[in-house]
């Protein structure tokens, strides 16, 4: 059968150092229902055809050019949906519903709150915060894998933030910075665009 574009470029990159196998067990990860029936033998095909797969080609037509573009579009749309899904994951657990307050002793409080009668539901630590964001993260570890999270999600979600908080941010990010974690997860399931680039779709900008 034919593979996507992106799989063989994908491949080809995991391919430098790396044995087949390796490469087959990365790929299952990163793109669990396109490469179902995908076998190292293929993969080794691919490797061999670098070269040819590689080269530059002539320059598109019009016509071509848009089908081209019209595809990284949707591949694009299609992987931005799937971050915003992993934010939206990560904002479980009522998480979407926490306010930041200052309390009469000028310390920052975490409340939940009730949207509709505005009642305060909860009063939250930090740490209660970063305990419910643990949780979802194991979700999303199931649902999404922990490749996605880490390698994909994570260069995109350090994109939002500027060069000074990225240098303060670990990878305990749940520990250290939860509520402004959150902030940021909100705008992102609902924005559904991400700045930056991860391995995934470097290759469709």
């Amino acid at each position: 059968m034919g593979y996507p574009e992106h799989i063989i470029k994908r491949a080809l990159q995991l391919k430098v150092g790396s044995s087949a196998g390796a490469v087959l067990r990365a790929l299952q990860k990163e793109f669990p229902e396109e490469v179902a029936s995908l076998n190292e033998r293929t993969i080794l095909r691919w490797t061999k055809t670098k070269a040819s797969l590689l080269a530059e080609s002539p320059k598109p037509n019009e016509k071509e050019y848009g089908t081209t573009l019209t595809k990284y579009v949707d591949y694009l749309k299609e992987h931005h949906a799937k971050l915003a899904g992993v934010a939206a994951r990560l904002l479980d657990n009522d998480l979407n519903r926490i306010s930041k307050w200052v309390s009469p002793e000028g310390q920052f409080e975490y409340h939940l709150i009730d949207e509709n009668e505005l009642q305060l539901l909860e009063r939250l630590t930090e740490g209660d915060l970063s305990g419910k964001l643990e949780e979802n993260l194991l979700v999303v570890y199931r649902d999404y894998t922990e490749w996605f999270y880490q390698e994909c999600f994570i260069p995109h979600l350090f994109a939002e933030w500027s060069q000074d908080v990225q240098a303060k941010m670990t990878k305990a990010l749940l520990y250290e910075r939860p509520y402004q974690l959150i902030e940021t997860l909100r705008i992102l399931a609902e924005r559904k665009t991400f700045k930056g680039t991860c391995p995934v779709c470097k290759d469709w900008l």
